[in-house]
């Protein structure tokens, strides 16, 4: 009966390969389709994650002026906050409509990967396998379901990946150095991807064409990558904001202490491959029985090697054990999935793939069903509509971490630093120079009409209720307070 299942999973896979070889962009519909299938579930859910809240509302200041960096304060760089603006331009003022764009993003990161692995292993199948694992992959866990900034730069690094790939001239050096700039606009992190990408493309393409062609190609390209972030730097400066855009981009990551202890370095990194260990451990079995790839370059296996190493760099240098980290190191061990398979499969794929690779699919939502039901919006929107009640065109609101309301309510937050947890950690507040006294006597003299403050306040926000009266409590960990000036004119 497997047996019979497998034949028509086959003879279906053999249909759809055919039908996705007739168009490139049938290719990326196809996993368009399939990132939105494996991802619809989060379309509608409340906040995933408070990193993503934070550019939400920085976007949204932005379209009304309000330039990052100078008007409100986050270390991402600019590109982030563009990205989420022109999702709230085209799709409006909803939380979806950046969830639907970081769908389009992972397409075409699968629609790169696939391209890159058919050159690379010569078999439309490897391609194949290789994009909509990555979709799977970056679909399964709860810390990759927010559109963080790893979704949009990894998927970005699978179409420079395959630029660098296909013919060895200056314009696709040209294009695949600057998909890397824009993406180093977007999380600096992608500088360790394009490490990896430029070694490649040296080692990979000195049978196509010369040495010295490739080094001037790889000079054209490293041009393109520094000219994004070259031209911003330049606008900041032009329009004289050089110290806030330096106090962002240099002072405060100098800041930032790295406390972590080589073990839990080694446990972040093997809590990796546990998530991911059916893959893992394909990849060491290959490994032990020490099978060759045939109709790969030789330097492949090389590539993924540094490319692993050198994402796990990227990862470890911050010094933070966060989990949507994970993200930018899930398309190396993709690429050595899909290199051991090809080695014990002696340079095809094994029979039973496209049976495996349908459970694989089936266990990515079955995974989203278990993980998901906690992500309501019930609360959120509660404490959207309570608030909403209480305020008037003009008034201005004041909350403390659920900073997705300053957005929701599209209401322009009164501090600089919007973020949920920078002025509530001390490792934030040493490495922005927060003083909280001051930020917190800023908040009294603004005197806002509306506050959502937490129950348990820092000492230092200790008296931003006083003449405010209590209105509502939620999850028992937030107080809603109004001004006891015109309380008598509310309906609590």
């Amino acid at each position: 009966m497997i047996e019979r299942i497998n034949n028509k999973i086959r003879l279906g896979a053999e249909r759809l390969r055919i039908f996705l070889e007739t168009d490139p962009k049938l290719l990326f519909l196809f996993y368009l389709l399939l990132a939105m299938i494996l991802r619809w579930q989060t379309f509608w859910k409340g906040e995933l994650d408070h990193d993503i809240s934070t550019y939400l509302v920085m976007a949204n200041e932005w379209l009304k002026g309000h330039v990052p960096f100078v008007y409100y304060i986050d270390v991402k760089p600019p590109g982030i906050y563009a990205l989420f603006a022109l999702a709230i331009k085209l799709g409006g003022h909803v939380l979806y409509g950046v969830r639907i764009m970081g769908a389009v993003f992972i397409a075409l990161g699968a629609w790169g990967f696939h391209r890159s692995a058919s050159i690379i292993f010569t078999n439309f199948w490897q391609g194949l396998v290789s994009g909509i694992l990555f979709i799977g992959a970056i679909s399964l866990h709860k810390w990759s379901w927010a559109v963080n900034t790893e979704i949009f730069f990894v998927s970005i690094t699978g179409l420079a990946l395959y630029y660098s790939l296909k013919k060895p001239d200056w314009k696709n050096a040209l294009l695949w150095g600057g998909i890397l700039g824009i993406g180093f606009t977007i999380k600096y992190h992608i500088l360790f991807d394009a490490l990896a990408i430029g070694l490649l493309y040296l080692l990979y393409n000195q049978r196509r064409e010369s040495m010295g062609k490739l080094i001037l190609n790889a000079g054209l390209a490293f041009f393109a990558f520094i000219l994004p972030f070259g031209l911003i730097t330049l606008w900041y400066v032009a329009n004289g904001y050089t110290d806030e855009f330096l106090y962002v981009v240099r002072d405060i990551p100098s800041r930032y202490q790295n406390a972590v202890s080589l073990a839990d370095r080694i446990q972040f990194v093997s809590e990796f491959y546990v998530a991911f260990l059916p893959l893992s451990l394909l990849i060491l079995f290959a490994l032990f029985m020490g099978k060759g790839v045939k109709g790969a370059h030789p330097v492949i296996g090389w590539f993924v090697l540094i490319w692993t190493i050198s994402c796990w760099g990227a990862i470890l240098l911050t010094g933070k054990p966060f989990f949507h980290y994970y993200v930018q190191a899930i398309p190396p061990l993709i690429f050595g999935v899909i290199y051991a398979v090809s080695g014990l499969s002696a340079g095809g794929v094994p029979k039973w793939s496209p049976l495996l690779v349908s459970i694989y699919v089936l266990l990515v939502l079955l995974s989203q069903f278990i993980q998901l039901p906690k992500y309501s919006q019930k609360g959120l929107r509660e404490m959207e509509g309570r608030i909403a009640e209480q305020l008037d065109e003009d008034d201005r609101v004041y909350i403390q971490q659920k900073n997705i309301l300053y957005f929701l309510l599209d209401r322009s937050p009164i501090e600089r630093f919007v973020h949920n947890s920078l002025m509530f950690s001390d490792d934030h507040i040493h490495a922005f120079g927060i003083d909280l006294e001051t930020e917190a006597q800023g908040i009294q003299e603004l005197h806002p009409e509306v506050m959502l403050l937490l129950k348990d306040t820092p000492a230092a926000f200790a008296h931003l209720s006083d003449g405010y009266t209590p209105l509502d409590t939620f999850a028992n960990h937030w107080v809603l307070w109004s001004d006891e000036t015109r309380h008598s004119s509310i309906q609590p």
